[in-house]
């Protein structure tokens, strides 16, 4: 399908859903109307000048007259899927924990726990399930002070904090893996939400004790609950012996849509 078709067939779709002529749109854009319905009978050329004096006249941006069917479904998607993205690590932590849950719940096919103890229970086997993730955000790179309070606040956001799975070896962070009751439960899925993909890892409970890092003590008086935390120094141990599968956001999306019939 050559360009100069895709712009023809994306001037008249825009002009037709905006309800204009081409009369109208030749005087919004400064051209003649003879001009304009030659361009969309695809008999002239066009200037760049003239594609952006029509996307404003249309009020939209000059590629989108440039763009197929496919590259705007592709483009919306791929809004679609930041957007998601971007909801999850908004998340408080309760609702936060609520999705991990969900998205374990639905990729190894588990039941409901009925208990407040674990999380999930497994259809065939009735193992307790307990389900511990965390997104992965920078270390913040100073205190907040009288003198830095905006500079700080402008740097919390999503886009300066959030962490790629390549970035481990550049910037700090620290995930804390808490309130893990190992007599409560037989299996541990665990992981990390970075921002272009989610590390999914599984340890079983009588594995907990040799965890690098883990602790049996969280909270004075909390007996049988620990904690470990995942970060520079070991993520790659739980890469090598735990990783148990990577998930991209838009699988996720997938997986989830499913469920709520919101797929297309």
């Amino acid at each position: 399908m050559s360009l100069i078709h895709i712009f023809a067939s994306n001037i008249k779709q825009y002009r037709n859903a905006q309800k204009i002529s081409q009369e109208k749109l030749a005087e919004l854009s400064g051209l003649h109307r003879t001009y304009v319905s030659a361009v969309e009978r695809e008999r002239r050329n066009i200037s760049i000048d003239n594609i952006e004096n029509i996307a404003n006249a249309l009020d939209i941006e000059p590629y989108k007259l440039l763009m197929d069917e496919n590259s705007r479904r592709l483009l919306m998607d791929e809004k679609q899927l930041k957007e998601f993205r971007d909801g999850i690590f908004a998340l408080r932590t309760r609702r936060f924990g609520t999705v991990a849950e969900i998205m374990i719940k639905h990729l190894y096919d588990l039941d409901e726990s009925g208990s407040l103890a674990f999380d999930k229970k497994a259809k065939d086997t009735d193992e307790r399930i307990e389900v511990k993730f965390s997104t992965v955000m920078k270390e913040n790179d100073d205190k907040i002070r009288d003198n830095n309070v905006i500079d700080q606040c402008k740097k919390a956001n999503l886009a300066n904090r959030a962490m790629t799975s390549a970035d481990v070896g550049t910037y700090a962070f620290d995930c804390n893996i808490q309130q893990v009751k190992r007599n409560e439960f037989d299996i541990l899925y665990y992981g990390l939400f970075f921002a272009d993909q989610i590390e999914i890892y599984r340890m079983e409970s009588s594995e907990i004790l040799n965890c690098p890092g883990y602790s049996d003590k969280q909270h004075r008086g909390n007996e049988g609950e620990g904690q470990f935390h995942l970060n520079q120094d070991n993520i790659e141990y739980h890469r090598k012996h735990h990783l148990q599968r990577i998930l991209k956001y838009a699988e996720l999306y997938n997986l989830l849509s499913r469920q709520t019939g919101d797929s297309e």
